[in-house]
């Protein structure tokens, strides 16, 4: 019997590769676009919570996940 792990492990090195081959020069050029085009301070519209548990519970109220962000600097530099 594999184990679960060896069964990751193998999904890992078929399934992967198979779906990154999808994604052609051409798809990375249009990705690159759209992050340029998008509104850089978009963030700033991100509902805030002061608490990891003011966050699950706007998470359950609004059916949306937690994201949590850990930073150290000046995130206006865009370099954190």
């Amino acid at each position: 019997m594999i184990s679960r792990t060896a069964t990751l492990l193998i999904a890992t090195v078929f399934v992967l590769p198979a779906h990154a081959e999808d994604r052609d020069e051409a798809w990375v050029q249009r990705r690159v676009q759209q992050i340029k085009d998008a509104e850089p301070t978009a963030w700033r519209r991100t509902p805030w919570t002061a608490s990891l548990l003011d966050a699950r519970q706007a998470s359950q109220k609004e059916n949306k996940p937690v994201f949590v962000f850990a930073h150290d600097g000046n995130i206006d530099t865009g370099r954190c």
